[in-house]
Order: structure tokens, then C-alpha cells, then sequence
């Protein structure tokens, strides 16, 4: 009797043995659109007041146009994973990398400050679309034991990014103006999107796993409880790392220091931040995800804890560096958590609800900030931010399992009964059973 043949591993609805993946095999496609895009994006940040400044806004003003960025990607979480649900990983990823080239362009011919803001919250808007098709593609790609390897290093590299554009963007202005660095990073976006192009597709029946007609609402209810716990902790801890991008500049000007020592001080945290992404990656495959939780949610704890005691440059330097080995610690650990929990129906959906509470965390830390100081003090406003971190790790520590974190099932799982009311589309093309 002749045996039966066996099946290509790459051949529509089987997947290749996690034992025969090897992350380098699509490093370059998978994490090289999130260097040139965090390239991109970071050269334009710090000129982007600045064009606004040049258009008659005030500080406020100059401000509020930044900021735009992130309300559009908040506004944009919910639908954007229904687009990327859609239309799969690869067309988001370069859709959204080139609506954003277009829309930093528009950014650099801006006749008004109308037309300012609505190119930053567009660009918001292709940026959270972008950040949804990279992650739900790490995670149909990537096994389980290498994911927080995986989606730290995706951190990491866009942090390389946005650690580098604004120095490369600061080149470009003394060669040429402030509106070639907008030129050059809507060519950095065009070839995050030709470098995208070439992602490899996941084996596997995508259109039952994807299944794109699946409502947004029916997997927020389906997740509720991962929603209401985990994403709770998601959005304190997101709230904690939007503040330390406002924390750290305000006390430094509180201090009286100068613009080139605060900029030496935020450019040192953010290299010492930058380098730890793949340790913490691999501490949280080996040892599980609560063993990040500590160092990142109670160092920062600490070290806002201490930012109000700072008296001078050099210990400023000191709380900085002591923020971002905390924060650096814990690359990816929010990205990972919710990879975790993901369905394989209704993936995309779900990160994008995770990603809304992350948003809105991120959004509300500095704002935070904001009224606090404007109440009562600046020290009373980072003080809040301490308390943030250690709730954060409370409630992350309390619902995350104590065993390294796999699939779904190891945290708070559906509602009973609710995934049966997600059921995938038929499959198109049929499983060859031997």
C-alpha cells in the first residue's frame, strides 16, 4: 500500500512547524517598514510646531496641532482593525504607509493651519492602521514562544526609528529648510511601503482565522473581561509612558536648565531605552510576562517617585536613565499581552479595541499632567504619575498568569458563550486531509 503523501507545509491551510521558524527569515520585510516609518514619522515630530509656529499659531496652538496625531489614531483604533481585517496585513501596511506619505507632504505645503492639523490627524489615522497590521502579522506569524522576542524587537526598531529622525532631520535643516525633512520622510513612508509589499503571506486559511466580517462590537463583548482587566492595566500603563514625554522636559525647565541640557538629557533616556528592547523580549519568553511587569510598571514607580527631588542636571540624568530602563524593560509587553489574548477570529478586531484603551491611556497620561500642575504643582502632577505605574503593575500583576503566557486561554478568557456567537466564514479553499 502506498503511504500517503505528505503535505507541503506551505500549502494553503497548513502552517510550518514552530520548531523550522526562524525570525531572521523575514526580519527585513516584517521590521524594516517600522524602521523607515519610525525614521520618518521622528524626523518630522520636532519641526512639525515649528511649521505651525511659521503659519501664526501660538504655543497652544503649535501644540494642539501635534497632539492632533494622537486623537487621530485614537479615533482611528476601531475602525482601522476592521479596515486591516479587511484587506489583510500586507495592503494595510502599505495603504497606510502611503496615505501617510501623502499626508506629510501635504504637511510641508500646508497653505494654513486648517490644513496643518488635518494632515497631522490624518497621519494619525494611517499611523494606528499601520501599527494594527505589523502587530496582528508578528502574531499570525511568529510562535508563541518567540512572540515577545518578536513584538519587542517591533518596539525596539521603531524606537531606533524615532531616536534617529530627529537627529538626521536636524542635518537636513542646516543643509537645506525645515520643509525638506517633511520631503524626506514622505520618502522614508514610500519605502516602508515598497519594503511591505514584499511581506511573505502566513500560511493557512487567513480568510477563516481573519474573517473580516466580524463586528467590532461582537468581539468587545466577546473579550469584555479581558477588556475590563488587562486593558484597564494596558491603559494606566500607556497613561505612565505619555506622561514621561511631558514629566521629564517640564521639570527640567522648572530647574532652569537649559534647552540643549534638557535635549542631551530626553536624547540620553531614549538610548538607554532603546537598547534594552530585546532583553526584556527575552526575559518575558523565558520567564513569562509578569516577570516585565516588576521591572517596568515599579522601576518607573520609582523613579517618578524620585523626579521631584531632582535638584540639577545631573540628577536629572540620573531619574532619566532610571525611567528608561524601566520603560525599555517592558518594550513590547503591551503589544504582547494583547497578542496573547487575541482570537484566531476576530484577531485584528480585538488588537484594535486594545489598542483604543491604549490610546486613550497615552492621550490622558500627559493631559494628566496638565490639570494636576495646573491645580496644584508640577511635583504634585508627577507624583500622580508614580501612584499610576504602581497601579498599573497591580493590576497587571493580578490578572496576568503566573507561568509564562501562551495563547488566549492563559488569560481572562471570553464570556461564556460569546465566541460561538463569532463564527468564521467558510473556508475557500479545501484541506487536504491524507
Amino acid at each position: 500500500m502506498t503511504p500517503p503523501a505528505r503535505p507541503d507545509p506551505l500549502a494553503p491551510g497548513t502552517r510550518p512547524p514552530a520548531e523550522e521558524f526562524r525570525l531572521g527569515e523575514i526580519a527585513l520585510t516584517a521590521y524594516g517598514p517600522s524602521l523607515l516609518g519610525g525614521f520618518g514619522v521622528g524626523a518630522i515630530t520636532p519641526v512639525l510646531p515649528l511649521a505651525a509656529l511659521a503659519l501664526g499659531a501660538s504655543a497652544a496652538q503649535a501644540g494642539l496641532i501635534v497632539a492632533l496625531i494622537m486623537v487621530g489614531s485614537l479615533v482611528a483604533s476601531l475602525p482601522g482593525s476592521v479596515v486591516t481585517a479587511r484587506i489583510g496585513e500586507r495592503a494595510a501596511l502599505v495603504a497606510s504607509a502611503l496615505i501617510d506619505s501623502v499626508m506629510v507632504v501635504a504637511m510641508a505645503f500646508a497653505p494654513s493651519l486648517w490644513a496643518l492639523g488635518a494632515a497631522a490627524f490624518a497621519l494619525g489615522m494611517g499611523q494606528v492602521v499601520f501599527g494594527l497590521a505589523r502587530q496582528t502579522y508578528l502574531t499570525e506569524a511568529v510562535p508563541v514562544r518567540l512572540r515577545a522576542r518578536a513584538l519587542s524587537t517591533l518596539g525596539g526598531v521603531l524606537r531606533v526609528g524615532m531616536f534617529l529622525g530627529p537627529l538626521t532631520g536636524a542635518a537636513v535643516i542646516v543643509v537645506w529648510d525645515r520643509r525638506a525633512v517633511f520631503l524626506m520622510a514622505a520618502v522614508l513612508l514610500c519605502a516602508a511601503a515598497a519594503l511591505a509589499w514584499r511581506l511573505p503571506e502566513v500560511p493557512g486559511r487567513r480568510s477563516e482565522r481573519r474573517a473580516a466580517d466580524v463586528h467590532v462590537a461582537d468581539v468587545v463583548r466577546a473579550h469584555r473581561r479581558f477588556l475590563a482587566t488587562l486593558g484597564v492595566g494596558i491603559m494606566l500603563l500607556m497613561a505612565v509612558r505619555g506622561a514621561r514625554m511631558v514629566a521629564l522636559p517640564l521639570w527640567a525647565a522648572h530647574l532652569g536648565l537649559s534647552d540643549a541640557a534638557t535635549s542631551l538629557i530626553v536624547g540620553v533616556s531614549w538610548g538607554v531605552d532603546t537598547v534594552l528592547f530585546y532583553p526584556g523580549g527575552w526575559v518575558m519568553d523565558r520567564y513569562g510576562r509578569r516577570a516585565a511587569v516588576w521591572p517596568t510598571t515599579f522601576g518607573m514607580a520609582v523613579a517618578f517617585a524620585l523626579l521631584p527631588f531632582t535638584t540639577g542636571f545631573w540628577s536629572l540624568l540620573a531619574v532619566g536613565v532610571l525611567v528608561a530602563l524601566g520603560n525599555g524593560f517592558g518594550s513590547g509587553i503591551v503589544m504582547t499581552i494583547s497578542a496573547d489574548a487575541s482570537p484566531d477570529v476576530g484577531r485584528p478586531q480585538f488588537l484594535g479595541a486594545a489598542r483604543f484603551l491604549g490610546d486613550l491611556g497615552g492621550a490622558g497620561g500627559p493631559a494628566l499632567v496638565s490639570v494636576l500642575t495646573g491645580l496644584f504643582s508640577l511635583a504634585v502632577g508627577i507624583g500622580a504619575v508614580a501612584l499610576l505605574s504602581v497601579a498599573a503593575g497591580a493590576v497587571l500583576l493580578t490578572w496576568l498568569p503566573r507561568l509564562t503566557c501562551g495563547p488566549a486561554r492563559s488569560v481572562p478568557p471570553a464570556e461564556p458563550g460569546a465566541e460561538g456567537r463569532i463564527t468564521p466564514p467558510e473556508p475557500t479553499t479545501p484541506v487536504q486531509r491524507s
